[in-house]
């Protein structure tokens, strides 16, 4: 699974099935990556402009796989 995120700063989660790989994909500019942090606090924490943490709780209330409970059950644990 990926999460993508917008220009924009917009988040989705993409291949959700797909736990045997994981990635951030951002759509910008890594001189954005200011812009990005801002837009994107409390979801994911860009340490630099190659080092990302992703929120586990943040994909659990992702709307893609929020009301799926086989997804939660077989997700990040």
């Amino acid at each position: 699974m990926f999460v993508k995120v917008t220009a924009e700063g917009g988040l989705s989660l993409e291949e959700r099935d797909n736990f045997r790989a994981f990635k951030l994909v951002v759509a910008g500019r890594r001189q954005d990556i200011e812009r990005f942090r801002h837009a994107l606090e409390g979801a994911i924490e860009l340490a630099d402009s190659d080092t990302a943490w992703v929120f586990e709780d943040m994909l659990r209330r992702r709307p893609e796989v929020a009301a799926h409970s086989d997804w939660q059950q077989r997700s990040v644990r």
